[in-house]
C-alpha cells in the first residue's frame, strides 16, 4: 500500500488539471504536439530555403542547416519543453526536407495541369495499351507452385 487514498489522488489530479487524466489524453498531447512540431519545422524548412539544397539532408552543411535546427529547438523550448532536445529538432528537421523532397519529386514526375485544370483521357493513355479495358485471364485454382 502506498498510503494515497483514492480521493487523494482525485484531489492532486485535480490541482494540476492541465496534466493528462489517461492514457487517450496523454496520447491526444503527444499527438498534437508532435503534429505541431512538424509543421514548425515544415515552415522553418521553407523560410531557411532548405529546398533549395540539391543534397540529401545530412549533407547540406551544419551553417546553412544549424540556424533552422536552433530556431526550432528554441520554438519547442518554449511551447512543449517536455519534448525539446537539439537531437529531436535536428531530427524532425531531417524528416521535414524527408517529406517535402518526396513531395517534391512526385510533382516533378507529373507536371501541372495547365490552365484549365482538367485532363483529357488522351493525357493519361499509356502508350501500347488497349482503348477498351479487357478481362483478366482467369487465375489457376490451386495451391502456387513455382516449381512447376
Amino acid at each position: 500500500m502506498t498510503g494515497i487514498s483514492d480521493e487523494d489522488v482525485e484531489k492532486i489530479l485535480a490541482e494540476h488539471s492541465e496534466q493528462p487524466r489517461d492514457v487517450d489524453e496523454a496520447m491526444g498531447i503527444g499527438k498534437r504536439a508532435g503534429d505541431e512540431i512538424k509543421a514548425e519545422a515544415r515552415n522553418l524548412y521553407e523560410k531557411y530555403n532548405l529546398g533549395g539544397q540539391d543534397r540529401t539532408y545530412s549533407r547540406i552543411p551544419d551553417e546553412i542547416k544549424r540556424p533552422a535546427e536552433d530556431e526550432l529547438y528554441a520554438w519547442m523550448s518554449t511551447r512543449y519543453p517536455q519534448f525539446a532536445s537539439q537531437k529531436y529538432a535536428s531530427w524532425r528537421m531531417a524528416r521535414a526536407w524527408k517529406s517535402l523532397a518526396r513531395r517534391k519529386r512526385l510533382n516533378n514526375g507529373n507536371p501541372p495541369l495547365e490552365e484549365g485544370g482538367e485532363s483529357s483521357a488522351a493525357d493519361s493513355k499509356v502508350p501500347g495499351t488497349p482503348e477498351t479495358p479487357q478481362e483478366a485471364p482467369a487465375r489457376p485454382k490451386g495451391p502456387f507452385r513455382p516449381w512447376e
